[in-house]
C-alpha cells in the first residue's frame, strides 16, 4: 500500500544551487538528483515554519510511534552555513530523483525552455519524508514542483549581454585597430 504523503508549498523565496533543468552529476559532492534550495525570511515565514514542524511532527509520530529527541527538521538556520548569503534566513534544501514540474503564477506549465535558476523568486511544493540514517532521525523535504513567481536568472550567455556592442576585431600581432583608446 502506498504512503500518504503530507505535502507543502512554501511560501515565495529565492532559489539557490538550483539543479532543476537536470540532475546534479559530475561534481565532487554531486548525487544525481534534481535539487534546489529555498531561502527563506525567518520573520515573513514564521507561521509557515510553524507549520512545517508541526506535520513534521505527524510524519514522525506516524513513523515511528513518537517524535525522536534528536528529531532533524528539513529546515536548517542560514547562520550555520558557510555562504554569508544565508545568514539571518532559513534553508531548505529539496531533492527528488524526478525532475519536477514547473508552472507559472497561473498555475499552468512553462514553456519548455523556461525554468527556474538560482537566483529567481519560486514556490517549492514539498513533501514530508521521514528518515533514519547513521543514528539521525528526521524529516526530509522530497521536491516535487516549482511555481516561478519572478524571473532574475535570465541565464543569458556573455555574448548576448553585448550583443548591441559592435565587435572589435584585433589584428595578426593583437592589436586592436579603433583609435579612439589611443593612449
Amino acid at each position: 500500500m502506498k504512503k500518504e504523503l503530507i505535502k507543502l508549498a512554501s511560501p515565495q523565496a529565492v532559489a539557490a544551487y538550483a539543479w532543476l533543468a537536470k540532475p546534479d552529476e559530475g561534481q565532487e559532492f554531486s548525487d544525481g538528483k534534481y535539487k534546489m534550495t529555498i531561502i527563506l525570511d525567518p520573520e515573513t515565514t514564521v507561521d509557515w515554519i510553524n507549520d512545517l514542524k508541526e506535520k513534521s511532527n505527524q510524519v514522525a509520530k506516524k513513523e515511528w510511534g513518537k517524535v525522536p529527541a534528536n528529531m532533524r527538521y528539513c529546515f536548517r538556520d542560514g547562520n550555520d552555513s558557510k555562504n554569508e548569503d544565508f545568514h539571518g534566513k532559513l534553508t531548505i534544501t529539496a531533492k527528488s530523483k524526478y525532475q519536477p514540474g514547473f508552472v507559472g503564477t497561473d498555475k499552468k506549465p512553462l514553456p519548455e525552455d523556461v525554468q527556474p535558476a538560482s537566483g529567481d523568486i519560486v514556490r517549492a511544493s514539498i513533501a514530508l519524508i521521514p528518515y533514519k540514517a547513521g543514528g539521525n532521525q528526521g524529516v526530509t523535504a522530497q521536491l516535487h514542483n516549482v511555481m516561478l513567481i519572478e524571473k532574475r536568472n535570465n541565464g543569458s550567455s556573455a555574448t548576448e549581454d553585448f550583443a548591441e556592442i559592435e565587435a572589435v576585431e584585433k589584428d595578426n600581432a593583437g592589436e586592436t585597430n579603433d583609435d579612439d583608446f589611443d593612449i
